[in-house]
């Protein structure tokens, strides 16, 4: 390179996940008006708002719930429609909620593969067993396939909900409202999970009410308010939970009294 010459900037990478321009209207309410984001691979993106700010609306239209009344959403580049759940999961996005989509009849290894259309691998108990076994593994579950799940604490069965959506190669988890009946101890020990699938270059969408989580976790926040995107930060940038409530309802708190 001469003296003359400049360096180009590198290329922004491109996003895992866009939603660009999307709307949902319900009667007379917008419940999106808009909206857009972006999710890079190997982050974990806080979504924030109050209650009626747009986030369980974009949840459900991401997981093929809901369909939008425009706008689009965007994977790797490619342009995809989700006319159902089938289609969203096809794509790679998974929900864990806070009712998980679990069977607590059946034993962890069953649940692990509900939903699961591979009939070939079905047929084989041992493989099964051994693909169950890494699946736990994977996650630092040290359960018993053939546990009945109704054995678990909450927090395990959550890591059994992670591990099978793991098992169907999610790359974007969205995790809603996830720790509202966990302990601490399970609090940390999913985070750490999550933590561990980004690391793999897999992504995340936290969806929570509780600030501190959200500050603790996550590298970027997007807020929400009255169906509109009104900011996207990093953590390190927001720093503190007042600091985040200000962007949410869009005005300085008042002092303490």
């Amino acid at each position: 390179m001469t003296e003359n010459e400049t360096k180009k900037p590198e290329p922004a990478a491109m996003p895992l996940l866009s939603v660009r321009h999307v709307s949902k209207t319900y009667g007379a309410v917008r419940a999106l008006d808009d909206a857009s984001l972006d999710l890079a691979g190997g982050e974990i993106l806080g979504l924030c708002g109050h209650n009626g700010a747009g986030k369980s609306t974009l949840v459900k239209i991401l997981t093929g719930q809901v369909r939008p009344d425009g706008g689009e959403i965007v994977m790797q580049g490619e342009s995809v429609e989700f006319r159902n759940p089938l289609d969203s999961q096809a794509k790679g996005l998974a929900i864990v909620d806070q009712e998980l989509a679990l069977a607590p009849d059946l034993s962890v290894e069953e649940n692990l593969f509900l939903g699961n259309f591979d009939v070939s691998l079905l047929r084989r108990p041992g493989a099964v067993r051994r693909r169950a076994r890494d699946l736990l593994s994977r996650i630092g579950l040290a359960v018993d396939p053939r546990s009945p799940l109704a054995s678990l604490s909450i927090g395990e069965r959550q890591l059994v909900e992670i591990a099978r959506l793991v098992g169907r190669d999610a790359r974007v988890l969205i995790l809603a409202e996830p720790t509202a009946t966990l302990s601490e101890n399970e609090i940390e020990r999913v985070f750490a999970v999550v933590r561990e699938l980004v690391r793999e270059g897999r992504s995340t969408i936290f969806v929570s009410h509780r600030l501190d989580e959200v500050l603790d976790l996550c590298d970027r926040v997007t807020v929400l308010r009255d169906g509109r995107v009104v900011s996207s930060r990093s953590t390190a940038d927001i720093g503190h939970r007042q600091e985040l409530i200000k962007m949410m309802i869009g005005k300085e708190l008042p002092p303490p009294e």
